[in-house]
Formats: C-alpha cells, structure tokens, sequence
C-alpha cells in the first residue's frame, strides 16, 4: 500500500512539479506593487540607499521615501510652483495615503516643487491602471492652516492664519508691549515671550489664547519700546562693525558673520546679519543669555573665498580664508568663537544649511533664518538631529543627544540619570530613531532639533548647551 502511494507523488514532483511552482518571470505575475509591501511581506532589503527590496517574480522595487529625501527639490518662481506633500509617503506611489487624515501642523508634509513631484511621481510609479481599485474612504481634513509659498526662490510651509488671528494680532502685540513695560523681566525683549513673564498688566484672555496658538517675542510680535536705530543701519565698510556688545571678547561667546561672495550690497547683507542676530535671541535659551554673547559682522567680500554650492543645493566654503577673513574681527578658533557665512539668497539658492561643528563654522542661506538656532545647535552646541531617519547608520553616534544599543553609547551610559525626568511627551526615556532608525533620542516629543516650530532644547540638550555656555561670563 504505501509503495502505490509514494509512486505518484514522485511522479507528481518531477513530471509536473505541483508541490512548489518556480517562480514566475520577472515582472509577471506579482501581486507585490511596492517597496512598502515588499517590506511588509519579509522579503530581504538591500543594504543600499535608497532601500532595495526583491521578491520572487517581481522587480527590484526601490524606497520610494529614499528617492524622496534623496532628491528633493524646493526650487520655485511663484506660490503656484510650490505644493504641500507628504514626505513620509515618498512620491505618494498608487493609493498611498489616501485614506489618511490630513493634518499639514505635523512635520511630515513639506513644501516641495509642485513640478519636480509630478515628474517623480510619473518616473517611479506604476501607472493608475495598475494600482488596482481606488480605497473607497472620504479624505479627512484636521488640519488645513498651512500652504506651501515660494520665498526667495524656495518652497516653504506657511501657516495660514485665521481671519480672526488677523484682527487679534495688532491688539495682543499692544498688550505685550503694556505687559512687557510693566514687567520686572530681566530679559530684554528679543528673550521675553509674550503671556510668559511676571507683569503688573496681564493679558485679556482672549490674548493669552492668541500667543499659545502663535507664540512670539515681544521683538518678533514688533512691540517692543522704542529703540535706538540698529547698528546695522549705519556700518563700515570693510570693517568688522558689532551687532551685540555685551563685554570683553575673551570672556564671552563671539559670533562672527561673514558674507560669501556672492553679496554685492553690504547694506543687505548688514541687514541680513541683524535679521540672524535677532532670530538667536528670540530663541528664549540664547535671549536669557544675551549678556553672555558678543555679535559682529565683516562687511567685506573676498572673491577667493572659496564659497561655492555641493551638488547645487548645499552652502559650502573654503574654511581656511573663512577663518583668515574673520581675523579682522579678532577670531580666535581656540576660544570658542563661531563663524556663520551667509549666502546671498538673493543671488544664489541654498535650500540646505551645513554646519561644521569641529571646525566652529555653519554655512546657510540669508532666507533661512527660521532655522538658524537648529543649525547653530549643530555647530556650536554639537548637537544631533532628532527627526526620524529611515535609514540605519553603521557608527555610533557622537552627539550628545543620541545614543545607540552598543555599550558606552547606551541611553543609561549617555543620560541616565535624567531618565525619569519631566512628564508627558518631553519625559526623559529612550526613544527609537534619531535621525537613524537604530539610534535612539531622550523624547517622544522632541525639540527644536527635530520640530523647528519649538522654541526649547529638551532636558539632555539642555543640559549639555548649558555646560557650553557656563564657560561664558
């Protein structure tokens, strides 16, 4: 009996091969349409960037996130150009995201060339036809106070405030101003946030509310007392001219803008070095600090400056005339002093910043400085990135602010003892993903290190910018 048995299931096996079918031609009969689902089913992923994955019978099937990152272009003439993605989704491949709730607050819809995501989008993607049935669900908007504009050349979320916002805001600023000049702060307004300091002249209710919905400085808000004109207004040429003169340079933490070449009105870039200044101090961790700091501009161009755009997108110099330059503002690299080279953003893009911390320099565009403190805190403070990366790293990281799972680098080894400490989202922990997906961050919430919206440092970032800036009187 069990030899009539065993004859043909051989005879199955090897004449017609039913017990596993071979796998299907490349690219014919696969239900796999994406890395995403790739992944998802366990095939392997490349160790490549972007990601690779392959199952049998399909494509190789690339990161479409990867791509994303990897190629991203904010390049625009008008606000038309520009267009509010998700990032996260990569180019958004087949039905991807569609039946998600739309909220443009949250850090993963950017502003991107409404152009350049079409044509990747029609590049990489399968064609409609081949994504089968569209999910039959209503899209769900949250939260849709954001648009995408075109400032100087590059794509930027914008909020959109509310008619209501508009009519609230001159009044509240006028009450900040009230407030502020009838507190005993000891801060000057580029650090005082309005709804946040002592004062014998509180705020209406109403305007408490408007400053939580939109934060601001009693300098940003534009009611600050009366001031003497900026220094910036009246400045030397060829000269090193102050911005911020709080003491002895030896004493005090100095920061030196430099023009790159491509300025050819100093007056513009004057302005645009008290525009950076400005933009330090309203952060409250710098503006509580402003006696620790001294501020000066070079208002001169050097044509061998070496400045020039890596892969047309990222600002870069050659940083020994940077620093032969900044001599004639007494820099001295051994004390601690940073250097900040500003392009010319109106005559040259930069939609990336680059900061060099072991070199004390961070190169960045004159339209960017909403993002100046985040890129200062790289170079100056040697802080990481906290943002989630999709990609794993193969170091351990040498910032104060991430760790990983090889001992010595370990969350307890690098903050341990400030585990514990806070509450909610900005509680002290170990949290997964800080720039690299197998590293990992003190939050879940985060800090201006991964949501440039927030105007703090948590508390493993703020200690270690605390230490730094001990050593300045």
């Amino acid at each position: 009996m069990k030899a009539r048995l065993i004859l043909p299931m051989l005879m199955c096996i090897f004449i017609l091969g039913c017990i596993t079918p071979p796998p299907p031609a490349n690219g014919t009969a696969c239900s796999i349409k994406s890395f995403d689902e790739c992944a998802a089913a366990g095939y392997p992923i490349m160790e490549s960037y972007p990601r690779q994955c392959r199952a049998p019978g399909c494509p190789t099937f690339a990161s479409q996130k990867d791509r994303f990152d990897i190629d991203k272009d904010i390049s625009c003439s008008e606000d038309s150009d520009c267009s509010l993605v998700d990032g996260s989704l990569g180019f958004g491949c087949c039905w991807a995201g569609a039946c998600d709730a739309i909220d443009y607050s949250l850090e993963k819809w950017v502003a991107v060339s409404k152009a350049w995501y079409d044509a990747g989008k029609g590049a990489y993607c399968p064609s409609t036809s081949d994504c089968g049935p569209a999910p039959g669900c209503a899209v769900r908007p949250v939260n849709e106070n954001f648009t995408a504009e075109c400032v100087s050349g590059s794509c930027t979320k914008a909020p959109q405030p509310a008619n209501a916002d508009l009519q609230l805001g001159p009044k509240c600023c006028r009450e900040c101003s009230m407030a502020y000049s009838e507190s005993p702060v000891a801060v000057g307004p580029h650090g005082a946030w309005c709804g946040k300091f002592m004062t014998g002249a509180p705020l209406s209710g109403e305007c408490e509310v408007y400053f939580k919905g939109n934060p601001s400085t009693v300098s940003r808000c534009g009611a600050s007392p009366p001031q003497e004109e900026p220094p910036s207004a009246n400045f030397t040429e060829d000269s090193c001219n102050g911005l911020l003169a709080s003491g002895d340079m030896a004493d005090k933490l100095n920061i030196i803008f430099l023009p790159s070449h491509h300025y050819s009105d100093m007056s513009v870039f004057a302005s645009d070095a008290a525009t950076f200044k400005d933009a330090l101090l309203d952060f409250p961790f710098f503006g509580s600090r402003e006696d620790k700091i001294n501020v000066f501009f070079l208002a001169k161009t050097d044509g061998a400056d070496g400045c020039y755009l890596a892969g047309n997108t990222t600002p870069a110099c050659d940083i020994p005339a940077m620093r032969s330059m900044a001599l004639a503002c007494g820099f001295d690299r051994d004390r601690g002093d940073q250097l900040v080279v500003l392009f010319d953003n109106g005559a040259v893009q930069t939609p990336y910043a680059r900061g060099e911390g072991e070199d004390n320099i961070l190169f960045i565009g004159s339209s960017s400085p909403g993002i100046f403190v985040h890129e200062f805190s790289h170079s100056f403070g040697d802080l990481g990135d906290t943002y989630d990366g999709s990609w794993n790293n193969t170091i351990d990281p040498p910032y104060p602010n991430c760790a990983s799972d090889t001992p010595g680098y370990t969350c307890a080894d690098k903050w341990g003892s400030l585990i514990g400490t806070g509450s909610g989202a900005e509680q002290v922990g170990c949290f997964r993903n800080c720039h690299a997906e197998n590293w990992y961050r003190p939050t879940q919430g985060g800090d201006v290190m991964r949501d440039l919206g927030k105007d703090y440092y948590d508390p493993v970032a703020l200690a270690h910018m605390e230490q730094l800036m001990s050593a300045y009187e």
